[in-house]
């Protein structure tokens, strides 16, 4: 047993740079201590070299399963995969495949996990709630951090609030981290952008710095021929959309009322957020967020921003953009959309606040954010050293284009300590929230897309505040805080 778990610790460091089936014939025992002695070669008595690579001197084979990426081309993961190829290459360990068909996952692991049909290792498929329901199916893997996971336990304890993450209310850890520990890239979600050859047009030459210059922009965008094909009406000023990570409306522009937030995506992002003193607050009521809705309303109705935004997906977006209809939006660079030629006519706006809200306002985003995934790999009945030992490639040079965009409005982020970090959250917690979060959610959603598009009275806007009372969003809130705090005494 110690063996198999010790392989998959020095793999999986390597397979963190991809996106995956046998038996767990031996049941779950209790968590390894690893006291086997140590030849004077380094090697345990099943044949594992503690320290160093290879991992074994014979051939062992591990068994992955994962979800194949939407634009994966691949035909041979051993073979096009960097990483996997590196990994067999230097730890002995074979690595056989069982790849799901994308868009699939979601209705086969279930069928695995109640089957019992495991792999050695789940790769990026598993949910903290699924580690939950199935605990009894895999192995805990914290006795094996001093000996066979070195190198995973100094990489996740780098990352702030790790043993939140990482341990379950029982006491155990079932899966390894994924990802960065800190990245500068990752500090933000969407960026704005603004395009500056659409400002000369329109004869404005410098980039917007605060709200007037910038609303006056968008209006010149609006009413001349900004991008000069000679139809001074089919421009676009601000251009957004619901169904793009990067590009949402509220994730984007809250900030700039003093509502912070770091993206939906996150679950509980765009509904709460953690202030400077550690406390869960509201995000989608109160004064400042009908503040909110009022502008971005009186913006929409005026055509400054577009309308479209609420159903304009990625490729409709993309699109726009592409066709050159759009004077600004947020994104992750112009380059997802753009070529390198086009995209010399984009800048990064920088961040500034809504008039009258100039001591406090925000960026979208975590400064330095971690990319850990919770649960990147999950072991039944594994080589755990195998993890431990992947390889990772380290480039140095010019600073790149996302990491020029981070800079520019680096300082308006929050810090990592005001980050709801993911955790294990008891199946009780989980079932609770679940009974009226989703029409809690519903409705915050639904009254943001009328009252932007139709605007909304007084009146309206009390009567929409006391339907959140009633469905509970104030133990939404207590939900997150327990979440923030960990606490599940």
């Amino acid at each position: 047993m110690k063996k198999v778990l010790a392989f998959v610790l020095s793999v999986m460091m390597m397979l963190s740079l991809l996106a995956g089936c046998s038996k767990a014939e031996t049941p779950k025992e209790e968590a390894p201590e690893a006291t086997e002695e140590v030849t004077e070669n380094g090697v345990d008595a099943e044949g594992v070299h503690v320290e160093g690579l290879p991992v074994v001197d014979e051939p062992w084979t591990l068994h992955v399963c994962m979800e194949k990426q939407q634009q994966d081309l691949g035909t041979n993961i051993n073979e096009d995969k960097w990483a996997a190829k590196t990994a067999i290459e230097r730890t002995n360990v074979q690595l056989e495949w069982n790849e799901l068909a994308s868009g699939t996952a979601s209705e086969q692991i279930p069928i695995m996990l109640a089957g019992g049909d495991l792999p050695d290792v789940f790769f990026r498929l598993l949910n903290a709630s699924q580690i939950l329901q199935y605990e009894e199916e895999f192995y805990p893997i914290e006795g094996l951090f001093d000996s066979y996971a070195k190198h995973i336990y100094e990489a996740m304890s780098q990352v702030d609030g790790w043993e939140k993450m990482a341990y379950t209310p029982s006491g155990h850890v079932y899966s390894g981290f994924g990802g960065q520990q800190s990245l500068r890239d990752n500090t933000m979600n969407g960026i704005q952008v603004i395009n500056t050859r659409w400002l000369n047009n329109v004869g404005i030459s410098e980039i917007p710095t605060d709200w007037d210059s910038y609303y006056t922009a968008l209006e010149a965008f609006r009413d001349q021929d900004a991008n000069g094909n000679g139809d001074a009406s089919d421009e676009i000023p601000y251009a957004w959309a619901n169904n793009q990570w990067c590009a949402e409306l509220f994730d984007n522009e809250s900030g700039r009322f003093g509502i912070p937030t770091y993206s939906r995506s996150h679950g509980e992002g765009g509904y709460v957020y953690v202030d400077a003193n550690g406390k869960v607050q509201k995000s989608r009521s109160g004064e400042t967020y009908k503040e909110y809705l009022t502008v971005m309303h009186e913006m929409m109705s005026t055509g400054l921003i577009d309308q479209e935004g609420f159903n304009d997906s990625w490729d409709s977006l993309s699109g726009k953009a592409k066709n050159d209809k759009i004077g600004t939006y947020c994104c992750w660079t112009p380059l997802e959309f753009l070529s390198e030629e086009q995209a010399q006519s984009w800048d990064t706006l920088p961040r500034f606040a809504y008039t009258g809200h100039e001591n406090e306002f925000y960026q979208n985003g975590i400064k330095d954010g971690t990319t850990a995934l919770q649960t990147i790999w999950v072991v039944t009945n594994c080589p755990m050293i195998t993890m431990d030992r992947m390889p990772r490639d380290t480039k140095d040079g010019e600073p790149s284009l996302r990491v020029a965009m981070v800079n520019t409005v680096y300082d308006h982020a929050l810090p990592e300590s005001q980050r709801i970090m993911p955790s294990y959250v008891p199946a009780e917690a989980t079932q609770e929230l679940a009974l009226y979060s989703q029409d809690l959610i519903s409705t915050i959603e639904q009254f943001h897309g009328k009252a932007i598009l139709n605007g909304f009275t007084d009146e309206e806007y009390a009567a929409y505040e006391k339907q959140l009372t009633d469905l509970r969003y104030d133990d939404y809130v207590a939900h997150y805080q327990r979440v923030y705090d960990h606490d599940w005494e």
